[in-house]
């Protein structure tokens, strides 16, 4: 599962409200994979969430130099090096673990 890091909403009014709702649904999404975590560990089957990282997209972050399919690429060579210890995990884009 691909998710995004939490922001800070900083700086006061202006835009606070709309950062909130986007950080509660982000939070949901990472518990909710979290949980799948638990109930397909009796499986054999390992889930884990990673954060991509920032890259060149339409909807923003056109100065950022990492183009959307060098994303992919390190997100991919992450999850080759993971192994079932990984499961339920949060992780950055260099492989390191985030916490919840």
């Amino acid at each position: 599962m691909l998710s995004k890091v939490m922001g800070d909403c900083l700086g006061g009014v202006g835009g606070c409200e709309i950062q909130e709702v986007i950080e509660e649904k982000s939070l949901s999404t990472n518990m909710a994979f979290r949980s799948m975590s638990n109930e397909l560990d009796r499986d054999g089957i390992a889930v884990m969430v990673v954060y991509p990282g920032l890259f060149a997209s339409r909807v923003g972050g056109r100065k950022v130099k990492r183009t959307a399919e060098k994303s992919a690429k390190r997100v991919f060579r992450l999850m080759l090096k993971l192994d079932k210890r990984a499961n339920g995990r949060f992780y950055g884009p260099k492989g390191r673990q985030l916490f919840w």
